[in-house]
């Protein structure tokens, strides 16, 4: 398959995380608990994922979700 376009580095990662998985997009879907569709929609670039399912399909890869440091505010500053 083509390498889609994402929205995010998050969504790359959990495409190739899939990938690597060799899991297909029904698969995925059957575990994960989400719509077939919504997988297929997000890899064809029609629609980003919710935190709710980006977390779910982490969890049938076996990924752990970690924030990224660089992004959060200092402690003390305000955010504008």
């Amino acid at each position: 398959m083509k390498h889609p376009r994402f929205a995010t580095q998050l969504e790359l990662q959990l495409w190739e995380a899939m990938q690597q998985a060799g899991i297909s997009r029904h698969r995925l879907s059957k575990l994960a608990g989400v719509d077939e569709c919504l997988l297929s929609n997000w890899v064809h670039g029609r629609r980003t994922l919710s935190t709710r399912v980006v977390d779910k399909i982490a969890q049938v890869l076996g990924l752990r979700l970690l924030p990224d440091p660089s992004r959060r505010p200092k402690r003390g500053k305000s955010v504008s």
